[in-house]
C-alpha cells in the first residue's frame, strides 16, 4: 500500500493504509486465506538504498511504499480455537 507524500499531518497516512490492511487481513480471512503484514522490508530498503526495488511498483513520484500484505493459502487449515478471558482486560474511561 502507497500513500501520497504530504506534511500537513504527520503520520496520518500510517493510519491510512492500517486500516486498509486491517479490512484486507479480515476479507483474506472471510476468504479462507492467511495473511501477514510486510513492513520490515519496506524500511530495510529505506535504510538501505541498494535494497530499494520499489521502482518496479511504478508508483507517481509524490507516492511512497508504506506497508505490504502478503495473502495466500495457509499451509495449515484455520481451526476454532478457545481464547482464555485471563489474558483480556477492559479499562473503562
Amino acid at each position: 500500500m502507497s500513500h501520497r507524500k504530504q506534511n500537513l499531518q504527520p503520520g496520518i497516512e500510517f493510519a491510512n493504509v492500517t486500516c486498509i490492511a486491517y479490512s484486507m487481513h479480515l476479507a483474506a480471512a472471510c476468504l479462507g486465506l492467511g495473511s501477514v503484514f510486510i513492513w520490515g522490508s519496506l524500511e530495510a530498503m529505506r535504510e538501505i538504498p541498494e535494497l530499494d526495488n520499489t521502482a518496479v511498483l511504478n508508483l507517481p513520484d509524490d507516492f511512497e511504499p508504506l506497508l505490504g500484505i502478503a495473502i495466500g493459502h495457509p499451509e495449515q487449515k484455520f481451526k476454532a480455537r478457545d481464547l482464555r478471558t485471563d489474558k483480556l482486560a477492559i479499562n473503562y474511561l
